[in-house]
């Protein structure tokens, strides 16, 4: 197929670089930098021009699908709106404001844009779905929360270490769904061992899930006392998901007019305006007490100086969300949960409207796509 990607900034690089091997790929950005970077850096024909011109598309001529994938949300739906006015290609769209894709929601094909991804939304689900499995490295929820999939990495202490997939098959309603190590992924069959260093993949109920966990890291799985240091749209978006789910937070943030505002947003979320960084006051807080906070601050630095100060008062677990993947191993390092803003996750993230695409082919690619999203 041949794939337009609007916008070449570290979103639209990423998908680049991922179907670039089985597609024609043409990227345009209006930034003569980070095209000539596309240009040296991957097999794909590189333009600099802006996306919502009708003139630059024509130039580009037909395409089969177009990505949309620029830090403005306006833009995004501008071009999808504009190439549907030259043509019929099927139209992805990435935005973070979750009122767009809400609106879109209710009516597919609203913008000009046949599939939408939150990238905002997408984050703090990924957030909130591994909240209550603390020895997951990822979680995600499917058939309306009724299935869920996890990654657990096996390490020396392990229970399942070197044991077969029949032997740790223990567990109603989950099914082991792949082993993962450095150089390959193993779909398990019942005498495949889980080797030292490897990320098991299972499958299941929710309860399932947690029971594996549990048997993996026995710990409390009830997660009650949750706090989001921060008050981005992430952060914001993390809080909502987590009232709708019954799980009530608190949300911290030094900016008045902000908090205000948020209060009257998050009417079950307790919103408090004060320093995040004011660790006597976070004690005085009860943050000790909190099974899980999420920390997402202005800058990367400011998040992981928060994070590692928190942690060192004790607090069990920490989500820090990161707008740049250079702080990757860094906030690896230190022991920190990491959530990308704005960067590749872990593994696939799918949208409900993925399962309404008609197209196989097209399906197959916005499957590639969404993590990259987040």
């Amino acid at each position: 197929m041949r794939i337009l990607i609007i916008g070449a900034g570290q979103v639209g690089y990423s998908i680049a670089e991922n179907l670039s091997d089985a597609h024609q790929i043409v990227v345009a950005d209006i930034d003569p930098d980070r095209v000539s970077e596309v240009t040296y850096s991957l097999d794909v024909l590189a333009i600099c021009g802006d996306g919502n011109d009708l003139k630059t598309l024509e130039d580009i001529g037909e395409v089969d699908m177009i990505i949309a994938c620029t830090n403005d949300d306006e833009k995004n739906l501008i071009a999808c709106e504009s190439v549907k006015l030259l043509g019929d290609a099927f139209t992805v769209a990435r935005v973070k404001n979750s009122i767009l894709f809400d609106s879109w929601s209710r009516s597919k094909g609203a913008f000009g844009v046949d599939f939408m991804a939150c990238s905002d939304r997408l984050t703090a689900e990924a957030i909130v779905n591994i909240a209550g499995i603390p020895a997951a490295l990822d979680a995600d929820s499917f058939a309306e929360g009724n299935v869920q999939m996890a990654e657990f990495e096996i390490h020396s202490g392990s229970s399942l270490l070197d044991q077969t997939i029949s032997e740790a098959d223990q567990f109603e309603s989950l099914t082991f769904a792949a082993i993962i190590t450095d150089n390959e992924i193993i779909i398990p069959s019942g005498s495949t061992k889980i080797p030292l260093g490897s990320r098991l993949v299972v499958i299941g109920t929710p309860e399932s899930v947690q029971d594996f966990s549990s048997t993996l890291e026995p710990t409390n799985n009830d997660i009650k006392n949750i706090v989001i240091l921060g008050g981005s749209s992430i952060a914001a978006e993390t809080a909502s998901i987590f009232a709708a789910r019954d799980m009530p937070s608190t949300l911290m943030t030094p900016d008045k007019k902000l908090s205000l505002k948020l209060a009257e947003k998050l009417p079950k979320t307790v919103v408090m305006c004060h320093d995040v960084t004011d660790l006597d006051f976070l004690e005085s807080e009860n943050i000790t007490q909190s099974n899980l906070v999420v920390v997402h601050l202005d800058s990367d630095e400011e998040t992981l100086l928060v994070s590692l100060l928190i942690k060192q008062l004790g607090v069990p677990r920490i989500a820090a969300v990161v707008n740049s993947g250079d702080y990757i191993s860094l906030f690896k390092n230190v022991d920190l949960d990491v959530f990308f803003d704005n960067f590749k996750s872990r593994r696939s993230a799918y949208s409900s409207s993925f399962q309404n695409t008609q197209n196989h082919r097209k399906r197959i690619i916005i499957h590639e796509i969404v993590p990259f999203f987040r």
